[in-house]
């Protein structure tokens, strides 16, 4: 009898967390890796009006930057509000920054290197325009 008592309540238990796996079902967003997960602490980029930086914004999206970079916070990488302070108002900042978009760069911002990016250098222009559009 205490056998199958206990037997009973195993299967009453396993039912009931089986049932609470149920109520989330394989299409919530909380069972997918594909959704993002907001970071606490984590500035969301805010959209512009002027096309270069809005498709430069867009670019920096897609091109998975923001895993390593912020907008004002530092990641892995430089914050980028703190990239657009050093280089803005600098002759040659738009190109200097094309080029480490482009090609990478280690030792600008500490010894973890940035890899290039395969982005044409239009693009790399686009987000180095965004980029500088940024205040701290």
């Amino acid at each position: 009898m205490k056998t199958a008592i206990f037997c009973l309540s195993l299967l009453l238990g396993i039912s009931a967390c089986n049932s609470n796996d149920d109520t989330q079902g394989s299409d919530s967003p909380s069972n997918t890796t594909d959704q993002p997960k907001d970071q606490p602490g984590v500035q969301k980029p805010a959209a512009s009006d002027n096309p270069e930086i809005q498709k430069g914004l867009e670019l920096v999206a897609s091109t998975g930057c923001f895993q390593c970079h912020n907008v004002s916070d530092k990641l892995v990488g430089p914050a980028y509000a703190d990239v657009s302070d050093r280089y803005k108002g600098q002759p040659g900042n738009i190109d200097t920054l094309v080029h480490r978009i482009v090609n990478g760069s280690v030792g600008k911002w500490g010894t973890i290197p940035m890899p290039p990016n395969a982005v044409s250098k239009e693009d790399a222009r686009a987000m180095a325009a965004y980029i500088l559009s940024l205040q701290k």
